[in-house]
């Protein structure tokens, strides 16, 4: 596949693939959406998807990634939906993400191992630069070990339909925020 270079879409989920993402892949900088939610595959998650600059949507959940978001996805101006959920990912939303404006479903939810499993998932403080991702209208962060408060910035996001911070370790007063959404 990675010889395919005007290769516009990758559609592989719901299948059995195990391994990591073939370093060939780097070569397909035609895409717009590449989908492997819902299989076997581990590893981390390549560096190369930051070269994808026409990518609007990447949908890797329901796999085995582990390790942190590369920073060079903050390079994907036209990134529209991010679904990194069920993974085994960890550590921070980097700073560099700010960048993703173009973002209406981001999804990082589900990253913490329940039932005795060691992966915390996502941590720190909810990013307050969420609330710069304008037309926003899906935000799941769920099962994470996010800490602090919820942003009251994120009041700015007028198109926000969606938001799911359960099961994590949020605190403080979420009444200057809840009357704008139908479900936290």
């Amino acid at each position: 596949i990675g010889s395919l270079t005007t290769l516009k879409t990758i559609g592989l989920h719901v299948n059995q693939f195990v391994g990591t993402i073939p370093s060939s892949f780097s070569k397909l900088s035609s895409l717009l959406i590449f989908s492997v939610d819902n299989n076997f595959l581990s590893g981390t998650i390549p560096e190369f998807f930051g070269l994808f600059q026409s990518l609007n949507t990447l949908d890797l959940s329901y796999n085995k990634f582990t390790g942190t978001l590369p920073s060079s996805m903050a390079n994907l101006s036209n990134l529209k939906v991010l679904y990194a959920g069920q993974n085994l990912l960890h550590g921070s939303i980097p700073d560099s993400f700010s960048d993703l404006v173009s973002l209406q479903y981001l999804s990082l939810s589900g990253n913490k191992q329940l039932y005795g499993g060691s992966n915390p998932g996502f941590s720190g403080p909810v990013p307050e630069f969420i609330s710069s991702f304008e037309n926003l209208t899906y935000l799941r962060l769920q099962n994470n070990s996010f800490t602090g408060t919820i942003p009251a910035s994120l009041s700015k996001l007028k198109h926000l339909q969606n938001i799911k911070l359960a099961m994590n370790y949020l605190t403080g007063i979420i009444v200057s925020i809840l009357h704008l959404y139908s479900y936290i």
